[in-house]
């Protein structure tokens, strides 16, 4: 049992890095990326046809857990492309987003904010529309909400822009 408890430490204290002379603190950073593929089929509170968004995601990050006061700070880098397909046509939309946020959370809080901006290009880049608004994430029941500005109907425009229509 001992020899397992100084093996983890030591996974611990090699994987914090530097931090780690701080023993009341743990950092980390790392890099990676996913791919999520989703298709909204035509009907109510969609596109008159089924809409298919593949999502691209890189990321890195740097984060410090300060284990005396119970805070964390993380610095992210995200960039998002976004293929927003008309599956009956086969016409798409690239949607951009880079972002770049800083949480500090400290105990207790569990909501983040981040405002962003994104811009929707054919495939020869002529931008058809352009949107701004806010981002909620919440850390302890997961969801995240999109607010977009009064002006943008997310949705509307983005079926429009696809050649068809909102249910």
């Amino acid at each position: 049992m001992k020899t397992s408890r100084v093996l983890l430490v030591a996974l611990l204290l090699a994987l914090a890095g530097p931090a780690a002379a701080d023993p009341q603190s743990i950092a980390f950073h790392g890099t990676g990326g996913n791919t999520f593929d989703n298709v909204f089929p035509a009907g109510p509170g969609y596109c008159d046809f089924d809409l298919e968004e593949i999502i691209d995601q890189t990321f890195s990050f740097e984060a410090n857990f300060n284990l005396t006061n119970f805070t964390f700070e993380a610095n992210n880098q995200i960039v998002l492309t976004i293929t927003h397909v008309n599956d009956d046509t086969g016409y798409y939309l690239t949607e951009a987003d880079r972002v770049t946020d800083r949480y500090e959370l400290i105990s207790g809080t569990t909501e983040v904010d981040r405002g962003v901006f994104w811009h929707l290009r054919t495939p020869d880049g002529r931008v058809v529309l352009v949107g701004a608004g806010k981002v909620t994430y919440d850390f302890a029941t997961d969801p995240v909400t999109v607010t977009a500005t009064p002006n943008t109907q997310l949705d509307a425009d983005i079926c429009a822009a696809l050649g068809g229509a909102q249910f």
